[in-house]
């Protein structure tokens, strides 16, 4: 989309924001083919503008970072847990809306013991430190109990070693052998 010559910059920006509007997924299409193709540039981008925004007001930012956390804790520890697998160097990733329908699935209980979920951790069914991947298919959500006691344990290690097998282990709806969990084609 060319810039009018006879356009103000205000009414150009306007025509842009319009046409973006009307033309949702062309336009989304558009930006991810050009960070795509200018990764490096955009990695560099942002890092600059994080440092602008933490030298501006260093204790500002973290405040409002906390605050969204808060608010948001499902797309935060959705967002924690993409960092720790890319760290790990593990495949593949999931979203918040996964973790919901994973939630859905699970009847709103826990994997492992099948008390209700008020709060959960994002467990890794096969862990990461055992050449788990990090798609959907691999996570399950955990109590904290379960999830702290389980550790980096396989599942059927932990099983055995609580000495409970849940009724959603027998019931679930998703998926979970290995070849599942490798390539990440489940749901």
């Amino acid at each position: 989309m060319a810039a009018s010559a006879n356009l103000t910059k205000e009414e150009n920006a306007e025509k842009g924001r319009k046409w973006r509007a009307a033309n949702i997924e062309k336009s989304r299409a558009i930006v991810a083919a050009y960070r795509e193709r200018n990764l490096e540039k955009e990695r560099k981008r942002r890092r600059e503008y994080m440092a602008s925004v933490r030298a501006s007001d260093p204790i500002g930012w973290r405040e409002k970072l906390r605050a969204w956390f808060k608010s948001n804790r499902s797309k935060a520890r959705t967002y924690e847990a993409k960092q720790r697998a890319a760290r790990e160097g593990a495949e593949g990733s999931y979203t918040a809306a996964d973790v919901q329908i994973i939630l859905e699935a699970q009847l709103g209980l826990c994997f492992y013991c099948d008390d209700p979920l008020d709060e959960w951790h994002e467990d890794h069914f096969v862990p990461l430190s055992k050449s788990g991947a990090n798609y959907r298919c691999n996570i399950v959500l955990a109590c904290a109990n379960c999830n702290l006691r389980k550790g980096n344990k396989a599942p059927v290690e932990f099983l055995n070693w609580q000495m409970k097998t849940p009724t959603f282990w027998h019931e679930r709806k998703m998926s979970y052998d290995a070849e599942t969990i490798r390539t990440g084609h489940c749901l």
